[in-house]
């Protein structure tokens, strides 16, 4: 099975892994810690939208009407719309869109550095079966290697900052 992560930017670093599976929208299993599963990141034209704080679905930054859509369309977004630091420091609570959870799954993955704590989101189609052609919120808590303190966090896929640490 092919595996794609959507962005993995060369971090040293152990990877945790949470696995969004068929758990629903609010719990988790971090059972696949392999990083496999059959993953494979959201078409171009995928019906979930992608947002970032602060940005609605198809825009991006500096985008203002009038501005050319082919480039907007090749900017990635963050599809992370909040993170926030975890109970004890030692973990991020994120919070994204994707498709319903009875047809996708999503995996959660972070990588550790020093300076950083980079978050990639991964979505797998369940079966091949119709799905209904509409969104989720999905809310999940990403363990550490060890204290988030000022470390920021950032979207691996679109180098977004995600949450700056409080010092700066």
């Amino acid at each position: 099975m092919l595996v794609v992560v959507l962005a993995m930017i060369g971090l040293a670093g152990r990877d945790n892994d949470v696995d969004t599976g068929s758990a629903g929208a609010g719990g988790g299993s971090s059972d696949d810690r392999s990083g496999q599963g059959g993953m494979a990141p959201p078409s171009a034209g995928s019906s979930v939208p992608g947002t970032s704080p602060g940005r609605s679905p198809g825009s991006s930054p500096g985008s203002s009407p009038g501005s050319d859509a082919n480039a907007a369309a090749e900017e990635p977004m963050s599809r992370f719309t909040d993170v926030r630091a975890g109970e004890g420091d030692r973990s991020v609570e994120v919070t994204f869109y994707g498709g319903v959870d009875t047809c996708y799954g999503y995996v959660v993955r972070a990588d550790d550095t020093v300076q950083q704590v980079a978050l990639s989101l991964a979505e797998e189609r369940k079966g091949d079966g119709p799905c209904i052609d509409l969104a989720q919120e999905y809310e999940r808590s990403v363990p550490l290697d060890g204290p988030l303190g000022d470390r920021r966090v950032v979207d691996a896929a679109t180098g977004d900052v995600l949450l700056e640490p409080d010092g700066g």
